[in-house]
């Protein structure tokens, strides 16, 4: 899937907004990696520019909805208990994952420098428990 709508800063709220006519030129290219029994799914973004929140705001556009994303109309982020139902004990309420789960894996720099980021621990952990 390639989102190309140029990105606006909103008015009022701290967020992108597709515009043709006062946007910033944005292109992203998503490509599905995997997707679970339950129904979650791994996308991979490929940017050729760098705009805040543009992988966020064209998933939007997209209608692909990014767990624990309330700004763009993202999936809450499931409790732990939703993921690891015979467990029990306190704190099993809590969001699986604190923030959105987005990682930069890699970024190619102008000169051709090329930098990559270890996936987090707690990523890692939340795609096993999704059932990645």
């Amino acid at each position: 899937i390639r989102a190309d709508a140029p990105l606006l800063q909103h008015n009022t709220k701290l967020k992108m907004i597709p515009s043709s006519a006062k946007g910033k030129k944005s292109q992203t290219d998503f490509q599905q990696v995997a997707t679970t029994a339950s129904g979650w799914t791994l996308w991979d973004a490929q940017t050729s520019f760098i705009r805040p929140h543009q992988i966020r705001a064209h998933a939007a556009v997209h209608e692909i909805p990014l767990m624990g994303d309330s700004l763009y109309g993202g999936a809450e982020v499931p409790s732990l208990r939703d993921l690891m139902p015979g467990k029990r004990g306190p704190g099993m309420q809590a969001p699986a994952f604190d923030g959105i789960p987005l990682h930069l894996a890699a970024v190619t720099l102008a000169d051709g420098t090329r930098i990559e980021a270890v996936v987090p621990k707690a990523f890692e952990v939340l795609q096993r428990r999704l059932g990645f």
